[in-house]
C-alpha cells in the first residue's frame, strides 16, 4: 500500500516538515514469510524529518571508523605522492603526471575527518529477540544514532508509540530524559519495568 511513503509525502507537502533522509533499516535476520507471489521483506523505512534547515545534528557523535582497506589505499597514494610530485605536466602536456593526481588525492584525504567518516543512509542491524508478550520490539542498536545526532546530553527524546520502551530504556543510558507514550497496558506495564519507572 505504500504507507510509509505515503505518511512521508503528507508531512511534506501538508504539515511542512523537510525529510533530510530516508534511512533504510536492513535486517539480516528477517522475520520469514510464507508468501509464494513476491520477495520476503527483509528491511524498513526509518525517516528522518526536521523542522526548519538549521536543525539540532551532531555528525560527530555518530562517526564510525573508515574501512581499514581504504584507509591502506590511501596512505599508499600520499607516499606515493610524497616520492617527487613536481606540479608540471607530463611530456606530452596532454595530462596531469600520476605525481599530481595522487597529490590531489592525498589533498582530498588531509580533507578527512579525525573522528570517522559520515554514517551511510543503510543501517544493518539485526532485529532484536524479546522474552515477552510483544512481538515486534524494535533493537536497541537502531535508536543510537538518532538520539546521539539529534538529542543533547539532558535533551528530551519522545516516542509516542513506544511499545515495550526501548527507545525510552536507550535515551536514559545516553544521558538524555524521555516521554513517552503507549495506548496498551500491557505493554505499558513492560516498558515501566524495564526502565525501572514506578
Amino acid at each position: 500500500m505504500g504507507i510509509p511513503w505515503r505518511f512521508a509525502l503528507r508531512m511534506t507537502d501538508d504539515h511542512g516538515w523537510i525529510l533530510r533522509n530516508e534511512i533504510i533499516w536492513a535486517k539480516p535476520n528477517p522475520k520469514p514469510n510464507s508468501v509464494f507471489d513476491r520477495f520476503n521483506n527483509a528491511h524498513e523505512k526509518i525517516f528522518f524529518f526536521t523542522r526548519s534547515e538549521t536543525a539540532r545534528f551532531d555528525l560527530d557523535a555518530i562517526r564510525e571508523p573508515y574501512n581499514p582497506e581504504t584507509v591502506a589505499r590511501i596512505e599508499r597514494a600520499i607516499r606515493q605522492a610524497s616520492l617527487g610530485a613536481s606540479g608540471k605536466r607530463d611530456p606530452s602536456g596532454l595530462a596531469e603526471s600520476p605525481n599530481i593526481i595522487l597529490s590531489n588525492i592525498a589533498a582530498r584525504w588531509s580533507a578527512g575527518h579525525a573522528k570517522g567518516k559520515i554514517p551511510v543512509d543503510v543501517w544493518t542491524v539485526p532485529t532484536a529477540s524479546f522474552n515477552g508478550e510483544h512481538f515486534a520490539v524494535g533493537p536497541e542498536a537502531l535508536c543510537l544514532k538518532p538520539i546521539l545526532a539529534c538529542c543533547p546530553l539532558g535533551g528530551v527524546v519522545l516516542d509516542p508509540f513506544a511499545g515495550t520502551g526501548t527507545t525510552a530504556l536507550v535515551a536514559a543510558r545516553l544521558g538524555r530524559n524521555f516521554m513517552a507514550c503507549e495506548l496498551n497496558s500491557r505493554y505499558a506495564e513492560i516498558a515501566n519495568r524495564r526502565i525501572n519507572v514506578p
